[in-house]
């Protein structure tokens, strides 16, 4: 026989689990479609005017012959995110039937405090390139023996992994990429470039294009 305290007590156990249902219930609800919690955390970044300390100057061939130059002089800019970036340009004579190497015509020079790691890379190629081929090199160390790079020898003064464009190469994008050399802060490496000219090549103009990267150690 049920006490009137045990009917009260089953009465609340009903009340208890019929109210745990409905939570449950409403737990499994889904949340509306589009729902989103957005988190913004707010910084600031001053930029402020410095001199470069990646630089690129003039070798000993442009200064020393008619044969080849380098201007540094802001006359020729590229235009990257709404601003004009200075690029410099170098210009080599190719010499009908012959092969001429320019050993030093750039220097890229680590102004920074720490050291930095540069590589070449080309983008583009433009111009006939019919009966033109080019190499671009970068050395290894600061004032590397002025001969042939090709002739330099593994592990020498002059980087093994040079760039070249061979006689025949459409105009367009055109992508390849020196070996990496370490250069000490207030130290320069320096670049040579190669043109090889068939007996063909009596007139015209070709260009190529790269970027000299620095990577701040």
């Amino acid at each position: 026989m049920e006490t009137p305290q045990k009917k009260s007590r089953l009465a609340a156990l009903k009340f208890t689990r019929r109210s745990a249902a409905i939570i449950v219930a409403l737990l499994m609800v889904a949340a509306p479609a589009g729902a989103s919690i957005i988190v913004q955390n707010f910084m600031e970044a001053d930029i402020t005017a410095a001199p470069p300390c990646f630089v690129k100057t003039t070798g000993s061939d442009p200064l020393n012959s008619s044969q080849a130059s380098f201007d540094a002089s802001g006359a020729n800019t590229i235009a990257v995110d709404g601003v004009d970036l200075l690029e410099e340009k170098i210009t080599v004579n190719g010499m009908t039937g012959d092969r001429v190497i320019y050993t030093d015509v750039v220097r890229y020079e680590n102004n920074c405090l720490e050291p930095i790691d540069v590589v070449l890379t080309t983008n583009a190629v433009a111009g006939d390139w019919t009966n033109l081929a080019a190499e671009i090199w970068i050395s290894n160390i600061a004032a590397p023996a002025a001969v042939d790079p090709n002739l330099d020898g593994v592990g020498g003064d002059w980087n093994d992994d040079y760039i070249i464009v061979p006689a025949g190469t459409t105009a367009g994008a055109f992508v390849d990429s020196t070996g990496v050399i370490t250069v000490a802060p207030g130290a320069e490496v320096q670049g040579a470039f190669v043109v090889s000219s068939d007996v063909a090549f009596t007139a015209g103009t070709a260009t190529v294009n790269w970027v000299a990267q620095a990577t701040i150690n």
